[in-house]
């Protein structure tokens, strides 16, 4: 969904990939969208018309150096299970970096359940959400860098390296 708007009444995502930015209104009814697989991938400002419910599959988020690539706004209820999703672009990253708001509701019942990293991040990870009444923040933190193990191969220019950022 590349924005504008989706009029559903009701809907289920079972399998499958959303990834929207947009808004998912009304069709004559309380508009909700449940997850219970799949994933689905807020770009821009992805809103939802009611509440957003999920109990299996992913809430996935791009993180950026300077801030997620989505959002997720609700102005009902939002209520979490599943996974938290996360890729990171390449960049640099500080040695913290905090995206507010990520998901953001009328109010906020559960957790996500577990983090998954596609790919895995080397040299960051998060720190558990932060679970407000109304809204989800993420941390990510980054590994100081320190000397840099070489090959036998490179040990010279890796020493170099080393011994300039000393």
């Amino acid at each position: 969904m590349s924005g504008g708007e989706l009029s559903s009444p009701e809907m289920l995502i079972s399998g499958g990939l959303l990834v929207a930015n947009g808004t998912i209104i009304s069709a004559g009814g309380s508009t909700g969208v449940c997850c219970t697989g799949g994933t689905v991938m807020p770009v821009g400002t992805l809103a939802i018309e009611g509440d957003y419910t999920q109990t299996g599959g992913a809430l996935a988020y791009e993180l950026l150096p300077m801030g997620a690539s989505g959002r997720l706004a609700v102005p009902g209820t939002a209520t979490l299970g599943g996974t938290l999703g996360m890729s990171v672009a390449p960049g640099l990253y500080g040695l913290s970096t905090r995206y507010a708001r990520v998901l953001r509701a009328g109010a906020v019942n559960g957790q996500l359940a577990q983090v998954s990293w596609l790919p895995p991040a080397i040299f960051l990870r998060l720190e558990r959400p932060i679970y407000d009444p109304a809204s989800v923040d993420l941390t990510l933190d980054r590994t100081p860098f320190g000397p840099v193990p070489a090959p036998p191969s490179l040990g010279r220019a890796c020493a170099v390296g080393n011994a300039q950022r000393a």
